[in-house]
C-alpha cells in the first residue's frame, strides 16, 4: 500500500508514523511544512509604511508555493491513503486537487479542533477522521452524520523512547515543555526545593526568555528566580528528550491550563521507564491510575510531598514505572494509530 503523508514539522510527529507505515509493510512518503518565519525587522517596518511586500502577502505567496509543490508531488505518488495530519496550512482549491489524486484520505487531529478552525474544510473531503481529542467525535458527527470518525492519541514511537537500564540517573527532576505561566508557577517553586534540597532539576523548552534582549532574562530572574539557573531555554528534539526522560528519576509533566487534551508526554515518560509525576487533570485520569502507571499531583504542597516521597524510596519507583512501561507499550504506540488510520481502507 502506498501512503502519502502531509503535516507540519513538530517534534517527531511525522517522520514516526512514516516510520510506523513502513514497519507495516507500506512505501511511505512524507513532507512537512512549517508556518512562514517572521522576516528580517527591516523588511516589516518597511512593508508597514507600504514599501515591498506586505506580511500577509508574504504569507499567502509561502502556502502557495508549497501548496503547488505538494500537488505535484502527490499527483505523481498517487497514494493509496493520503494522510492529512491538521493541514489548516492548506486552501479549499490545493485541498480539492490533493482528493483528486488520493484513492482515500484520511484526517489526524494532532489537537483539539477548536485551536484549528482551518481543519473543518478538510473533512469535507475525508473518508475517515481520527481524533486526538475524543471529545471532537459527537460535534463532528453532529455535522457529518455519516462520517467515519472515531478518536485515537497520538502515542510514543518505541524506536525513540525505550529505556535503558544501563544509563545513570543523574537527574533528579526534569521537565520538557513550553514555559505557560502555570507550568512557570509550579517550575519556580520546584526550582526553590530543588536548590534547597541541592537536587539536579533540568527544565527544557524555548521561550521562557528572549535571547535576543539581555534585559529580556534579568526581567525573568526578578520574577521567577531561581528558576533560570535550570533552564535550557531551547527547544528538546523527540531523541534530547527521551535521553532526558531515561536520565531523570522523576519527570514533571503539567498540561497547558484550560486545555482538556491529554499530551504526548504522557505516553513517552513511561515508555522510557522513568517515573511520570503530573498534574490530576480529569482527561489524563480517565486513562492512568494513581499510584499504578503514573504518580499524580492536585496542588503545590503534595507534588512537593510526592517529591520528598518518590526521591527517597526507589522500589516504590520501579513498581510504578514497570506498571507504566508495560501498559503503554499495549495500548499507545504510534503503530497502533498507524493501524487504526489504515483499517477499512
Amino acid at each position: 500500500m502506498r501512503v502519502f503523508i502531509i503535516g507540519p514539522n513538530f517534534i517527531n510527529f511525522l517522520y514516526s508514523l512514516e516510520r510506523a507505515f513502513n514497519n507495516l509493510g507500506c512505501v511511505t512518503e512524507c513532507v512537512g511544512y512549517t508556518h512562514p518565519p517572521k522576516r528580517a525587522w527591516m523588511k516589516r517596518k518597511f512593508a508597514k509604511a507600504g514599501i515591498g511586500t506586505s506580511d500577509k502577502d508574504h504569507v499567502n505567496e509561502y502556502k502557495r508555493q508549497f501548496s503547488l509543490t505538494t500537488i505535484e508531488r502527490v499527483k505523481d505518488y498517487s497514494p493509496d491513503v493520503l494522510v492529512i495530519l491538521n493541514g489548516d496550512f492548506f486552501d479549499n482549491n490545493c485541498l480539492s486537487e490533493l482528493r483528486k489524486h488520493s484513492k482515500k484520505v484520511v484526517l489526524y487531529t494532532l489537537d483539539a479542533i477548536y485551536r484549528f478552525p482551518g481543519i473543518g474544510k478538510i473533512v469535507d473531503i475525508a473518508d475517515k477522521v481520527i481524533c486526538m481529542d475524543e471529545g471532537d467525535i459527537s460535534q463532528l458527527k453532529k455535522a457529518h452524520p455519516s462520517l467515519d470518525v472515531s478518536s485515537h492519541q497520538f502515542g510514543y514511537d518505541p524506536a525513540i523512547f525505550y529505556p535503558d537500564n544501563s544509563i545513570v540517573k543523574d537527574i533528579d527532576i526534569s521537565f520538557i515543555g513550553a514555559p505557560t505561566n502555570n507550568r512557570k508557577k509550579i517550575l519556580s517553586k520546584v526550582a526553590c526545593y530543588a536548590k534547597d534540597n541541592r537536587l539536579n532539576l533540568a527544565v527544557n523548552g524555548a521561550g521562557y526568555w528572549d535571547e535576543r534582549y539581555w534585559w529580556k532574562k534579568r526581567a525573568f530572574i526578578k520574577k521567577w528566580h531561581p528558576l533560570e539557573k535550570y533552564c535550557s531555554n531551547r527547544n528538546a528534539t523527540a531523541e534530547q528528550a527521551a535521553d532526558i526522560y531515561r536520565r531523570s528519576k522523576i519527570c514533571l509533566n503539567v498540561h497547558i491550563q484550560n486545555h482538556d487534551i491529554i499530551n504526548n508526554r504522557c505516553f513517552e515518560i513511561p515508555a522510557c521507564g522513568s517515573l511520570m509525576l503530573c498534574d490530576a487533570c480529569e482527561h489524563v485520569l480517565k486513562i492512568f491510575s494513581n499510584e499504578q502507571e503514573a504518580v499524580f499531583f492536585k496542588d503545590m504542597e503534595e507534588l512537593i510531598d510526592l517529591l520528598n516521597i518518590y526521591l527517597r524510596d526507589q522500589d516504590r519507583c520501579d513498581r510504578i514505572t514497570g506498571k507504566g512501561r508495560i501498559f503503554v507499550s499495549e495500548k499507545y504506540t504510534v503503530q497502533k494509530l498507524a493501524e487504526n488510520i489504515l483499517e477499512g481502507m
